[in-house]
């Protein structure tokens, strides 16, 4: 839930941004728009939290049902002061009782390193290299003579990358794809992005349509399509997200709006991207179909906004979002967050 609160932030942040860069009323109209539903969804997800902790499911610090004893709890409380000067003592976090209600802030202005004391080795003998210093070298023996040179062992290095939520390796061979397309009443779109992906010119191993009740002809329509598989779920976009991900097979599941058209290369440019990159959660940039010039600078601006904080504020939308699947391969449940833009 908090995380939903830092997201809707997030997200109202760079509306706002994007607000102050346009002079275009009708842009500014959608702009304007967008900020009262964030202001909305905030203030939403902010009585969810209070809902939880009135039944005591959820509280201060989160998780609240990990064992405090666990912790060090001499360090629990205390603020410690790396800056230079006293300012940081001002506030209200250095003193009196913390927010939990469990203990006391202390503040500590000169902290000291908690670990044992170093011993200072010796610097290194003249003996150990009689090499050039440009050549390699190995370790002498007791005897004087030196170990024959063994090869240089390359050890393979997880890549951290702020694009992305963790670290991870790409794969040495092509990933396994399932689409999953959440569906409601969408007869006159579900046709459009089905033929999309059948057009494609990297297929994915299975299509999964999860449909939550629709009384039009959604299903119909689907069901023209051979590859496609259907599940019946329930109303809320992320249960049917969440149903189809655990039914998928993939090694990379997409979530796609059934609205949403495929240019002929988007899967095959897409899922590249995703596993050279070594990502475990990424969105694409988004172009509008078929739109206004108004809509179309809004996308352009986002789209720039986005990429330019993907590396400090890493966001995206739901329209597209692509998930490595767990080492069980399925997916645990539907998150609203993203990691990368590619």
């Amino acid at each position: 839930m908090r995380f939903n609160v830092t997201a809707e932030s997030q997200g109202r942040l760079q509306v706002a941004r994007l607000y102050q860069l346009t002079q275009d009323s009708g842009v500014r109209d959608m702009f304007s728009f967008l900020l009262a539903r964030d202001t909305m969804h905030q203030n939403q997800w902010l009585a969810a939290i209070e809902d939880l902790k009135a039944d005591g499911l959820e509280d201060t610090s989160v998780p609240s049902n990990f064992p405090q004893e666990r912790e060090m709890s001499e360090v629990a409380y205390r603020f410690m002061n790396f800056s230079e000067g006293e300012e940081s003592a001002q506030g209200r976090w250095p003193s009196g009782l913390s927010m939990d209600g469990k203990g006391q802030f202390e503040y500590v202005s000169e902290p000291q390193a908690m670990g044992p004391q170093m011993e200072v080795l010796d610097p290194p003998s003249s003996r150990a290299c009689t090499r050039p210093p440009s050549s390699r070298c190995s370790p002498p023996l007791p005897d004087g003579r030196t170990m024959a040179p063994h090869a240089a062992r390359t050890l393979p290095v997880r890549q951290y990358l702020l694009e992305g939520v963790g670290m991870s390796m790409p794969s040495e061979q092509a990933p396994r794809v399932s689409v999953v397309v959440p569906a409601l009443n969408e007869e006159r779109h579900i046709g459009r992005l089905l033929r999309d992906i059948a057009r494609q010119t990297r297929m994915p191993q299975e299509v999964i349509l999860v449909d939550a009740g629709s009384h039009d002809g959604t299903i119909a329509v689907a069901r023209g399509f051979a590859r496609v598989r259907i599940l019946h779920g329930e109303r809320a976009v992320a249960r049917g997200r969440n149903l189809g991900g655990r039914s998928a097979s993939g090694d990379v599941v997409i979530f796609l709006d059934a609205d949403t058209r495929l240019p002929q290369t988007f899967l095959e440019r897409f899922v590249d991207d995703f596993s050279r990159r070594g990502l475990d959660v990424a969105c694409p940039l988004y172009a509008p179909h078929d739109s206004t010039p108004a809509i179309e600078r809004f996308h352009g601006g986002f789209n720039f906004v986005t990429r330019a904080f993907q590396g400090i504020l890493p966001s995206g939308a739901g329209i597209c979002l692509a998930i490595r699947a767990t080492s069980s391969g399925r997916i645990r449940g539907s998150t609203r967050g993203s990691s990368s833009t590619t």
